[in-house]
């Protein structure tokens, strides 16, 4: 099969406890497009140092606390929080437990796009599973999760420019540069916004909301770009000022625009339940 359909779940135990061997094993695995899935996350101790040992491309939310979500609001917000850092660190989430409508509206609601449980499907042998997915079932879908995630991304995009600029004149150009060289500024802001907007985001069109944000992120790429530029060539923080006030200004342009969307879709459910 094509590398690229092949996901490899592995515990946090077996996460930290890999040789460097291992690991060399998994990033030939990773160059050649195989993805690896942290399992039950966030139930041991350690599992932000598991993180650090392997590049996970997904974080599968552990079951026990799914599934306390309706009746535990500390546990729905551990759940949301995880949701959001594999959002952060560009990861997919994917919610274990799924086993109400209820929970499976919240989860869809903070932007998680991926789950697995009971209320879906039980597990099943290949024919009755081939089967299911040839009947076309599918299951209620949410523009205002997709959107929650989007923001999610340019604010934290936002404050790593800041941030990054700060780095670059604090402890010198070609020490930040070398810091980012895989991730340029801006990337994972554009990337994020641009899959929902050029994707899923299209049945949307004709929306004033969803028309009017194609503007601002265009210049806020532009100045990603030329942030990124003055500041390779080690520019002052006077000259770095106009730019970044600019950012800043169409950042929160978006930010308004995807707010308003999201209000007008969560209000849109509302009426459809």
């Amino acid at each position: 099969i094509p590398p690229e359909h092949l996901r490899l779940e592995v515990t946090e135990a077996a996460a930290l406890s890999t040789s460097p061997q291992m690991r060399e094993w998994v990033q030939r695995l990773v160059k050649r497009g195989v993805e690896f899935a942290m399992d039950d996350f966030g139930t041991g101790y350690s599992s932000l140092d598991a993180i650090r040992q392997l590049p996970f491309a997904t974080l599968k939310v552990d079951q026990g606390m799914v599934r306390e979500m309706e009746s535990s609001e500390r546990a729905a917000m551990l759940v949301h929080a995880n949701v959001s850092l594999a959002q952060v660190l560009g990861m997919e989430a994917v919610a274990e437990g799924l086993e109400t409508e209820t929970i499976y509206r919240a989860l869809m609601h903070s932007g998680c796009r991926e789950g697995q449980g009971y209320w879906m499907s039980r597990p099943l042998p290949l024919d009755e599973y081939v089967a299911l997915v040839r009947s076309g079932r599918s299951w209620p879908a949410s523009h205002a999760g997709l959107l929650r995630s989007v923001l999610l991304n340019h604010v934290i995009e936002l404050r790593r420019v800041m941030d990054w600029v700060y780095s670059a004149r604090r402890s010198g150009v070609a020490h930040a540069m070398e810091s980012t060289r895989h991730q340029p500024l801006g990337e994972r802001s554009r990337a994020a916004f641009t899959a929902w907007y050029d994707g899923a985001g299209t049945v949307l069109r004709g929306n004033p909301a969803y028309e009017a944000m194609r503007v601002p992120n265009a210049i806020m790429s532009e100045t990603y770009d030329a942030i990124q530029a003055e500041a390779a060539r080690d520019a002052d923080p006077e000259e770095l000022a106009p730019l970044l006030r600019k950012l800043s200004h169409y950042a929160v342009v978006l930010i308004g625009d995807l707010l308003r969307l999201e209000s007008e879709l969560l209000l849109e459910e509302l009426k459809r339940k």
